[in-house]
């Protein structure tokens, strides 16, 4: 192999290497942004899972209170 074949060879090497780099990289920001994202999205569920906990008691509430009305008696729960 020549000096000239080498020193393309080692150029070609140091360009896939930077690529590699450079997607390597811009892997670690997308995890990053996903952990973000799911901690969002965490944060947004137990927002909604306490809100549907709450209508679900004064549905509940309702219903013992309907049944109070019509003579029936409100099942415990």
């Amino acid at each position: 192999m020549t000096n000239t074949n080498l020193d393309d060879r080692v150029a070609q090497l140091e360009k896939i290497v930077a690529t590699q780099s450079e997607m390597i990289l811009k892997l670690v920001e997308m995890v990053n942004h996903l952990g973000t994202e799911s901690a969002a999205l965490g944060e947004r569920l137990e927002r909604v899972q306490v809100a549907t906990g709450a209508q679900l008691e004064k549905v509940a509430g309702m219903l013992q209170r309907l049944a109070g009305e019509f003579g029936g008696e409100a099942e415990a729960n």
